[in-house]
């Protein structure tokens, strides 16, 4: 068996070089590019072809939820993991895009990114890691139109589960529509009771999995 190849983008250059030096000590693993920013990671993932590419949620010029939009419409079987350094569950909804099929947080142990790196070549969940989540590329849901319960929220309500979905907060999301933070808190309570979930990131994980958002809608930043 040929050993595991691993493309990694990080704009930190001292966590960059730490993320090297954890995956190059497994005898089955080979860094075989790194990469600063989004441009370059969509560039060297087409020349480079990795099995697995980890990715920083924030990287500059393309931000990573996009970085990986393009590599999975270049390299559908690719296997990508999303590095994110925010606990709020928002960011980790990278994870649930077509095509991108783990994330973690940057505070994991290097155990967790070894074993994740491992289980997603071999196609397999995270779920049971912690501080991860994840979606099989089996169970992604495609976008549709007219699915039945749209209705049930407002276009505010969608406009607002949209920037949600950008990992935006609630102080951002209220300076973006002119809403007090109130009123952000109120119409979030509002989709939670209606699509029957108890967080940001389940609401958002519903309207993906239902085809109400997609990666085209969101306003990326």
């Amino acid at each position: 068996m040929g050993k595991i190849r691993i493309l990694i983008a990080d704009d930190h250059p001292v966590f960059l070089e730490g993320l090297c030096q954890i995956l190059e000590r497994e005898p089955d693993f080979v860094v075989v590019g790194i990469s600063t920013d989004g441009e370059e990671t969509i560039r060297l993932a087409k020349q480079l072809r990795p099995d697995v590419t980890v990715v920083n949620v924030s990287t500059p010029k393309l931000g990573g939820i996009e970085v990986v939009g393009h590599i999975m419409a270049d390299q559908p079987k690719s296997a990508v993991l999303m590095i994110s350094s925010d606990h709020d569950n928002s960011y980790t909804l990278s994870s649930m895009w077509p095509g991108a099929v783990g994330c973690l947080l940057k505070s994991c142990c290097p155990r967790d990114l070894v074993d994740a790196v491992r289980m997603l070549h071999s196609d397999r969940s995270l779920s049971g890691m912690e501080a991860a989540i994840e979606c099989p590329r089996s169970q992604v849901a495609s976008p549709r139109e007219g699915v039945p319960g749209h209705h049930k929220l407002s276009p505010r309500e969608i406009e607002i589960l949209q920037l949600v979905a950008t990992g935006a907060s609630n102080d951002e999301i209220s300076s973006r529509l002119g809403l007090s933070q109130r009123t952000v808190k109120a119409h979030l309570l509002h989709v939670f009771t209606k699509l029957d979930v108890r967080s940001r990131t389940q609401a958002v994980v519903h309207a993906l999995k239902q085809g109400w958002l997609s990666l085209n809608d969101l306003p990326f930043r």
